[in-house]
């Protein structure tokens, strides 16, 4: 862990070196770096009200020699801090999506390709980085508008922030469509497991997850719609039966994402994911959506303003065995995205959260994120 740890903090000192003595873009050699920090306060319900922060520093590289043709090398590294205010909120799909326990590790590290055909990768990955995205999503906070819970509650496979041993590839079938696979190791483990990010192996008793997801765009209501269609299918064969306890074997789930521009200002979307495997399966269904804003004042072209909500179902068989929890968890974010200069930004956000799993109240929580990036 220490040594992960200096490895992270001595690479940000040299992103930032390199970065002011050459252009980014004529670079082969590309580090960056980040640095969010936030501040939470429950103002009303859950178990408790009151303050809390979190910090998350990101370093990393893409690195492509001529030597390697095409290919391109990438690595990150990432280092969290802070009080979760979930502890506080009592609340399953947690009010920050930077919010995880404390420690350094490495993410990812991966070698790939770009060809004419589409792309490939392999090495370890996180598979929520290629799959049931979302442009206008991904403005949002709160952790349940970035991986399905159909599948980061019910399955262990690579997402943020512990990436796994893995292959990807993307085949563009048409200009207006694709194809992309994604195969991962199963369980890639827990902060107890898989501290520093570095204890990844492909174990067939723990499973694998493949995942396949198709992509469209057409042209609709005066802008642009990109549907995408996916499901997943993890092949472990020690799930276990939510009320019995007995060994199951394989886990699905599919999935669909709408995103749709009426205009360069003005877009919504909307995902829907379901388990195919009730009982053995915490969370049945997910939906989110909502709308995103850019430039909503003339003098501030680059900000962006959405609001955004999301519905999480429990299974019925994860319900009849764990008790004192609700059946349903619901979020309603405000969020409002601004850049200050070229490398810093703040973003004030309020969630609403309803039904709030563990605590079974509704919570009120406000929240300012800080970002700094090179």
């Amino acid at each position: 862990m220490k040594t992960i740890r200096f490895i992270c903090f001595g690479w940000s000192a040299f992103c930032l070196a390199l970065l002011s003595a050459q252009e980014k873009e004529m670079a082969s050699f590309q580090p960056y770096f980040s640095y969010l920090a936030e501040g939470w306060s429950i103002v009303d319900g859950g178990y408790k009200t009151g303050e809390r922060y979190l910090g998350l520093t990101i370093v990393g590289f893409d690195w492509s020699p001529g030597a390697m043709g095409r290919g391109k090398l990438h690595m990150e590294a990432q280092s969290m801090h802070g009080r979760s205010p979930t502890n506080y909120a009592g609340d399953f799909n947690t009010i920050s999506n930077s919010d995880f326990n404390s420690g350094t590790r490495l993410f990812q590290i991966w070698y790939g390709i770009e060809a004419d055909w589409g792309e490939w990768k392999i090495g370890q990955l996180a598979l929520d980085d290629d799959f049931m995205t979302s442009d206008y999503a991904d403005l949002f906070i709160n952790a349940g508008f970035g991986p399905m819970p159909t599948q980061s509650a019910n399955v262990a496979a690579p997402i943020w922030p512990i990436g796994g041993l893995g292959a990807h590839a993307s085949v563009g079938i048409s200009q207006t469509s694709s194809l992309q696979f994604g195969l991962y190791d199963g369980d890639a483990g827990n902060f107890a497991s898989n501290d520093d990010g570095l204890n990844n192996s492909l174990d067939p008793r723990v499973g694998y997850m493949l995942v396949i997801e198709y992509a469209r765009s057409t042209d609709a209501l005066g802008g642009q719609t990109v549907w995408k269609l996916g499901g997943y299918h993890h092949t472990g064969k020690e799930f276990l039966h939510q009320q019995n306890g007995a060994k199951k074997r394989g886990l699905s789930s599919l999935y669909t994402v709408i995103d749709h521009n009426f205009s360069k200002t003005f877009g919504l979307w909307v995902r829907f994911g379901a388990s195919q495997n009730e009982e053995i399966s915490t969370v049945s269904s997910h939906v989110d959506g909502g709308m995103v804003f850019s430039g909503p004042f003339p003098s501030r072209p680059d900000d962006h303003i959405g609001i955004g909500l999301l519905r999480t179902k429990f299974s019925d068989d994860y319900l009849n065995g764990t008790p004192n929890v609700s059946d349903h968890e619901s979020v309603m974010e405000l969020t409002y995205h601004a850049p200050l200069y070229e490398n810093f930004h703040i973003q004030p956000d309020i969630q609403w959260i309803f039904n709030s799993h563990e605590s079974k109240d509704d919570v009120f929580v406000l929240g300012l994120r800080f970002g700094i990036e090179y």
